[in-house]
C-alpha cells in the first residue's frame, strides 16, 4: 500500500472485534472483548483470537523433539505448549500516526511553500468573492483570532467511506471495507487531493460496517490525536529547521449521508428526525418546508444528554426524540456539529442523484 500510494507510512495495529468494533493494544489484549454498550449491560465475550493455525502433526513432532532434548516432564510441556501457541487476532484495525504523517508531510519541499504561496495568493483575490474554505465564516471563527508569529495553522477536512472490495457490483457478493482520511485545506486545490499528500488515518476491516454507536470505538484513537494537535507540534520545515509550531483543527467531516450521521452522531436517514441540519419530521416531508434550524449547542446538549444515560433503552429515547446521539467529534473543543458536517457532493449528486436518474429513470446498467 505504501507503495501504490507513494507514501512512508508506519502504521499501528489493534486487535479488532468483529461485532462491537472495540479495539485493544496486541500486546495487551484479552482473550475476549470486555465491550460493554453501557456499564450494567453484559461484555461482548466475542473471541479475539483465532485457534492455533499450527497443526497437531506439527505440534506433536516439534514439541516431543523439545522433550526429548530437554527431559521436559508432561506437566512441563503442556505449559510450553501453551507459551508458544501464536495469537493470531481474528481482525485487525489499521491507524497512522497523524503526528507522524505530519512530519513526513512537512519533510517535503514544496509542501511548506506551497501552503505560504496559496494563502499570498488567496489574499491577493478580491475581498468580496470566495473561491475556497478557508475564506469562509467557519474557517475565519477557528483561526483568526490566533494566527500570529510563525506558526502554521492547519484546517483539514475528515472522510470516511466505505466500499466493496469484491467491486461495487450491484447484486452478489457484499462485502464492506471502510477508510478515515483526512486531507490539509492549506495547501493548493491542485494537491489538496491527491493520494500523496492525503493522511491515510485508519483502515477499516471488512466484513460489515459500524453502526451509529460502534463507530466511536474506531473514531477514538483518531481523535485522541487530532485533540492533541489542537495545542500544537513542533515539526523541523525546510524554512525552519530547528522546529515550527504546527497547530491542527478537524474543519469539515464530509461523507456522505450514512457516514456523516453515523460519525457526527445523527439518528439514520430514515428515522422520524432525520436531519443533521434542520428539526423537520420524516411525517413532515410532504409539505416541501425546512424545519426549524439546528445549532451546534443544541446538537451538543443532546449528544451529552445522550453520553449520560446510563441505559440502553433511555439512550434510544432520547435518540428518538432528538435525533443526535453522542459522537467522539465533540471531544474536540472547537467542533461544531451543525456548522462542520458537510455532504459530499460526489455521493449527493453523482453517486446520488445522477446515478438514480441514469438507473432507475432512464434504465441504464454498467457491468
Amino acid at each position: 500500500m505504501n507503495k501504490q500510494l507513494s507514501l512512508e507510512a508506519s502504521f499501528e495495529r489493534y486487535v479488532f472485534c468483529l461485532k462491537f468494533f472495540s479495539l485493544y493494544d496486541i500486546e495487551t489484549a484479552p482473550d475476549d472483548c470486555g465491550y460493554q454498550a453501557v456499564s450494567k449491560s453484559q461484555p461482548c465475550g466475542a473471541e479475539l483470537f483465532k485457534s492455533n493455525p499450527v497443526s497437531g502433526v506439527l505440534k506433536t513432532q516439534f514439541f516431543s523433539e523439545i522433550q526429548q532434548k530437554n527431559q521436559i516432564q508432561n506437566d512441563g510441556l503442556v505449559q510450553l505448549l501453551g507459551q508458544c501457541q501464536p495469537r493470531v487476532p481474528h481482525s485487525t484495525f489499521v491507524t497512522q500516526s497523524m503526528k507522524e504523517w505530519l512530519k513526513w508531510f512537512f519533510s517535503l519541499s514544496m509542501v511548506e511553500e506551497s501552503i505560504d504561496q496559496w494563502a499570498h495568493d488567496l489574499k491577493a483575490q478580491d475581498s468580496d468573492s470566495i473561491c475556497d474554505v478557508s475564506q469562509g465564516q467557519v474557517w475565519k471563527k477557528l483561526f483568526s483570532s490566533n494566527c500570529t508569529g510563525s506558526a502554521l495553522y492547519l484546517g483539514f477536512s475528515l472522510f470516511i467511506d466505505w466500499f466493496n472490495p469484491l467491486k461495487n457490483k450491484l447484486s452478489g457478493n457484499q462485502l464492506s471495507m471502510g477508510i478515515i482520511s483526512l486531507n490539509c485545506l492549506k495547501i493548493p486545490l491542485h494537491l489538496r487531493y491527491q493520494n500523496k499528500y492525503t493522511c491515510l488515518a485508519a483502515i477499516i476491516p471488512s466484513p460489515n460496517q459500524p453502526t451509529m454507536i460502534t463507530i466511536n470505538n474506531l473514531l477514538r484513537p483518531i481523535i485522541d490525536e487530532i485533540y492533541e494537535l489542537n495545542n500544537g507540534l513542533k515539526i523541523s520545515t525546510p524554512e525552519y529547521p530547528h522546529g515550527r509550531k504546527v497547530v491542527v483543527k478537524v474543519v469539515t467531516l464530509v461523507c456522505d449521508i450514512v457516514a456523516s450521521h453515523k460519525a457526527a452522531g445523527f439518528k439514520s436517514h430514515s428515522a422520524n428526525k432525520f436531519c443533521s441540519w434542520c428539526e423537520v419530521n420524516a411525517s413532515d416531508q410532504h409539505k416541501l418546508k425546512l424545519g426549524r434550524p439546528l445549532t451546534g449547542r443544541k446538537v451538543l446538549e443532546a449528544a451529552n444528554h445522550w453520553k449520560d444515560t446510563l441505559s440502553k433503552f433511555s439512550r434510544e429515547k432520547v435518540a428518538i426524540r432528538t435525533g443526535v446521539r453522542w459522537s467522539e467529534l465533540n471531544r474536540l473543543p472547537y467542533w461544531d456539529p451543525f456548522l462542520n458536517v458537510i455532504l459530499g457532493v460526489m455521493h449527493n449528486w453523482f453517486e446520488g442523484v445522477l446515478k438514480h436518474h441514469l438507473i432507475s429513470q432512464w434504465g441504464f446498467y454498467f457491468k
